[in-house]
Order: C-alpha cells, then sequence, then structure tokens
C-alpha cells in the first residue's frame, strides 16, 4: 500500500484559525478567574510571541533526540506557567491546571472547523474511495497532542483511519537534516509501506527535505513564501489540494 504524508498547517487547516481558536478557549478558561476578554487576548499573544521565540530557538540550533525533547518541554512548560501567572493561587488550583498547552491543545480544536474546503474533500474522497490503496499520514512540527486536537472536528472515521507524527515521534524539527530519513523509516516500520513516500508540503524544508530521502515531493502554495529552489525540487505545484490526487493516479 502507498503512503502519503501531508503536512498539517498550510495544507490541510488554515493556522490563523487555529490561533483563533487557541485565543477563544484561553479567553473561556480566563473568564473562571474574572479575566476580561481584552485581557485574555493579550495574555494569549504574550504566550504566542513567546512559544514562536522559543521554538526558532530550539531550530536554530539544530537538536534531535534526548537534547530536542529536553528543550521542548522546557518551552511548554514555561509557557504553561506563564500563562498561569496571571492566577496563580492556591484556591484555584484545580482550574489553573487547565490552563495547561496539552490540555488546550485537546480541547479548542472542536470550537470552530480549521480545515480547508479543498482539504475536507480531499480527505472525504480517500475515505469513500481509496483508503485501501492508500495510508495517509498527518505529520508536523507539533506534538502528537496538537495535531490530534486541530483535527479532531473530522469525521471519526477518517480520524481512526489516519496515522499521526508530531515531533514527540521524530524527535527533531522538519529543518534538521535527519527529520524526513527519520520519518520513512517510521513509515516503513509501522505501516509497512515499502513504496516511494509522496509528501505532500508547502515549506521550503517538507519540499526539499522529503526530496533528499527519494520521496515525491508536491507542493502545495497557498501564497506563501517558496523560495525558486524549493519550485525547481517539486514534482507538481498546486494552490490547493483539488486537483491533487489525479495527479497522484499517475504516480503509480
Amino acid at each position: 500500500m502507498r503512503t502519503i504524508i501531508l503536512d498539517l498547517h498550510g495544507v490541510l487547516v488554515d493556522s490563523k484559525r487555529v490561533k483563533e481558536n487557541y485565543e477563544i478557549y484561553l479567553t473561556k478558561l480566563y473568564a473562571g478567574f474574572n479575566i476580561s476578554k481584552q485581557k485574555a487576548v493579550e495574555y494569549h499573544k504574550m504566550g504566542l510571541k513567546y512559544f514562536l521565540k522559543s521554538i526558532n530557538k530550539i531550530k536554530s540550533k539544530n537538536l534531535i533526540d534526548k537534547q530536542f525533547l529536553k528543550e521542548m518541554k522546557n518551552a511548554d512548560t514555561r509557557w504553561d506557567n506563564l500563562m498561569r501567572n496571571p492566577v496563580n493561587n492556591e484556591e484555584n488550583k484545580s482550574k489553573i491546571l487547565q490552563i495547561e498547552s496539552r490540555y488546550i491543545e485537546e480541547k479548542s480544536g472542536k470550537i470552530r472547523n480549521v480545515f480547508y474546503p479543498d482539504a475536507e474533500d480531499f480527505l472525504k474522497y480517500w475515505l469513500e474511495k481509496l483508503q485501501s490503496q492508500y495510508n495517509l499520514v498527518i505529520t508536523s512540527n507539533s506534538h502528537y497532542s496538537h495535531i490530534k486536537g486541530v483535527i479532531s472536528g473530522l469525521n471519526e472515521k477518517i480520524l481512526n483511519k489516519i496515522t499521526i507524527y508530531g515531533w514527540d515521534a521524530t524527535k527533531c524539527m522538519k529543518s534538521h537534516p535527519k527529520y524526513f530519513l527519520r520519518l520513512k523509516n517510521i513509515i516503513k516500520d509501522n505501516l509497512k509501506s515499502n513504496y516511494t513516500l509522496i509528501m505532500i508540503g508547502n515549506s521550503d524544508d517538507e519540499i526539499t527535505g522529503s526530496s533528499k530521502e527519494k520521496m515525491l515531493p508536491i507542493l502545495i502554495n497557498r501564497g506563501n513564501k517558496i523560495t525558486d529552489n524549493t519550485f525547481k525540487k517539486a514534482l507538481k505545484t498546486f494552490n490547493s489540494l483539488e486537483g491533487v490526487w489525479d495527479f497522484i493516479f499517475t504516480l503509480n
């Protein structure tokens, strides 16, 4: 059975709407401590700015394995503490524990649909026609719990069939030279897939990295910044997932 790897953000889901769902859910949690919506939004922006800065710093160090996992855990813990500071007192201890990255990742996914319409059509067609011929893997520079939370609004039949690999499985980011080799080996071991892998991504790291591991890279360009080299490395470029299945059929 052939395996198709799909990036999460920018390919399947709108990152902006994912962030908005986080903000909505965090605002709801803060409301339980009588914190205004305006203040909650400010705290969310502060936390997001901190976390993105932490992730970029980890990427720049090119960390892998134990050191990578340690740094990611520290970043999560510091975010939790930062978000709890406005309400940190013994009286609210049980409610404060809900202000936690893994918990929010899990719960915020169902607030509003974050999938691009063409992505939903792509997944629906696979479920109805092609699940016996293709494995679908969703990957991201996020933890498994984040991916699972973001896609939790999907049809349960799709959720039960899709495989998820976050940074906790690869133990490094997509920018690391070993990421796609590790992902390839994980898929080979777990899904028993010996066919050439198909990678559908929207970034330089995804297209160039998968190309180096002899995967078949398909670029989804929804207006994001892409280098000329990435366009050259991509087997085919689309503006959405519409038409991608027809192209994949030509690869068999």
